[in-house]
């Protein structure tokens, strides 16, 4: 664990979150709910489980939820196998995109990520990142190309 993540827990959910963002963080940020009109789920790419956040002040943010895709999917397409916290994919991406931004790579400022156990052996999970201004999805991008 890097000396900037600040772990949090609420009930059966566990935070990882950004040191520059820990005095306004509430686990509200990853109920869409919360942003009402401000959340836009993204029209393009991805399984559907993404939404721009905006912001004022401050940058605005990604949200995503992991969701599993091919035929996995129609067993269970939002949780995992819970093998322990350090294999818990929203929290391993957290801290790559930490080290990452910390050494000046082009890829978005991590803020928070979460998980939640929903029985024994299963979880679902989240991440929050800052939105790169005038960034596309891929799949935008492919559209366009063709």
């Amino acid at each position: 664990m890097n000396a900037c993540d600040i772990v949090r827990t609420d009930g059966l959910s566990k935070f990882l979150v950004s040191a520059r963002y820990d005095s306004e963080f509430t686990p509200q940020w990853f109920d869409t709910g919360f942003w009402g009109k401000d959340a836009t789920l993204v029209a393009s790419g991805g399984r559907g489980a993404a939404w721009f956040l905006a912001r004022s002040p401050g940058p605005d943010f990604v949200l995503r939820r992991y969701r599993r895709g091919g035929l996995v999917a129609w067993v269970s397409g939002a949780s995992y196998l819970f093998l322990g916290e350090a294999r818990v994919r929203s929290l391993a991406e957290f801290r790559l995109l930490q080290y990452l931004y910390e050494r000046k790579f082009p890829v978005p400022e991590p803020i928070a990520a979460c998980y939640q156990r929903h029985h024994a052996v299963g979880y679902s999970a989240s991440i929050l990142v800052a939105r790169i201004p005038e960034a596309r999805p891929f799949a935008e991008l492919m559209e366009n190309a063709s």
